[in-house]
């Protein structure tokens, strides 16, 4: 099963435990999403989740927003990416590569070259 379906069950079963505090489902999310993605650092998918929280509010619905959209930034590092719909923005794709290269040393050469080659396809390596 791939890691992007694997995160999404993850969401819906946190999104769905309504006697848990909105905080102990952002934080169930946000280490789904550091498991998503363990080809990379984890210091820089939690940076990579404070920011599209920094995005959003801070209600349910929101949330639930973000999660779903962070199944494609897992596809993105998983080399999984859709490139035909390309649900990312200009400024995510910016912010994307900043976290890219400030972990470059620590992110396999693989993965680092399939997601740079898709920052510089979106124009955003100025």
């Amino acid at each position: 099963m791939s890691a992007s379906r694997i995160l999404y069950r993850g969401i819906e079963k946190a999104l769905k435990e309504q006697d848990e505090s909105l905080e102990k489902r952002r934080k169930k999310i946000e280490d789904l999403f550091i498991r998503s993605v363990p080809d990379v650092p984890a210091g820089m998918v939690s940076q990579m989740f404070a920011y599209y929280l920094s995005r959003t509010g801070g209600s349910v619905e929101n949330l639930r927003n973000l999660a779903y959209h962070l199944i494609d930034v897992a596809d993105l590092f998983a080399g999984e990416y859709d490139t035909r719909n390309n649900p990312l923005d200009e400024e995510e794709w910016r912010a994307i590569r900043d976290f890219t290269n400030n972990y470059a040393q620590d992110i396999d050469e693989d993965i680092l070259t399939y997601v740079m080659q898709l920052v510089i396809e979106n124009g955003a390596f100025d």
